[in-house]
């Protein structure tokens, strides 16, 4: 199975890209907190939520479906094959 990932490169040179979640609870282990109150967290984790979108780590241009929606779960896998023309972030 080939990772379709490597297909993404967004116009302003980025290949990396990201999940946007809404309505989760993210749960972080405290790892150190010093006197000033800083706190370095260790392992997380999410709880519920759902995709809102998938966007470009680098400038945060969405990912978008034929249509213009976003691509969401079910769609990720064929805007990467190269079913968006090349306004997308896609090569």
């Amino acid at each position: 199975m080939s990772n379709l990932a490597k297909h993404f490169k967004c116009p302003c040179g980025s290949t990396k890209f990201e999940e946007v979640m809404e309505n989760v609870t993210v749960l972080s282990e405290v790892d150190y907190v010093d006197s000033q109150g800083f706190v370095d967290y260790g392992e997380q984790s999410n709880e519920n939520g759902d995709v809102s979108h998938f966007q470009c780590v680098t400038c945060g241009k969405p990912i978008l479906c034929e249509d213009g929606s976003y691509a969401k779960d079910g769609d990720l896998a064929d805007v990467l094959r190269g079913s968006r023309g090349s306004d997308n972030a896609v090569d």
